[in-house]
């Protein structure tokens, strides 16, 4: 018969032995037994619901990165839009907004440098818009790309007042009714 001393002699023996052969860090020894390591990993927040994109577009006039009324018309009528879901850990529309994106845009009328200038100042002007209306715009990328995407010629007038733009693009989760 082995006494408890011996037992406990062996069963430690092993123990080291086990050890050794284990990946470093994986487990430790204590007077009790072999003991596995516990690693804490931070899981990411679990957003269960529908992501959808949300997309609008405000036009500007020639020289300016001030708001057109028709300009905050469709930005209230997005955020509306918004408001309708669920919200989702929060209150407000920052509980529904999880990202996205406002690009400044004009025309090609004036020097290069000034109009990528205006074109940041009219994102700017978006973000101011929806930082009042409520909107953590800490969330959103915002930039400013010049002349440099037209969506129509800039040989017309019509073609032109349709580069001067802003476009928002938000990605909002909704989340079922319970």
């Amino acid at each position: 018969m082995m006494s408890i001393t011996r037992l406990t002699v062996f069963a430690a023996t092993l123990a080291l032995l086990w050890t050794a052969t284990a990946p470093a860090n994986e487990h430790f020894v204590t007077r009790y037994g072999v003991h596995p390591v516990i690693h804490y990993t931070p899981q990411p927040m679990v957003q269960h619901g529908v992501h959808r994109t949300m997309a609008v577009t405000t036009l500007f006039d020639s020289g300016s990165s001030a708001l057109r009324p028709v300009g905050t018309q469709v930005l209230d009528t997005l955020l509306n839009r918004v408001a309708e879901f669920q919200p989702h850990y929060g209150m407000g529309y920052n509980g529904r907004v999880l990202g996205g994106r406002i690009v400044g845009h004009t025309d090609s009328v004036g020097r290069v440098d000034y109009n990528q200038g205006l074109s940041e100042r009219r994102a700017a002007a978006v973000a101011r818009y929806l930082d009042s209306q409520g909107v953590n715009t800490r969330m959103l990328e915002i930039h400013g790309m010049g002349e440099h995407s037209p969506i129509a010629s800039n040989r017309t007038p019509a073609g032109r007042a349709q580069n001067r733009r802003s476009e928002l693009e938000l990605q909002v989760l909704s989340l079922p009714g319970y």
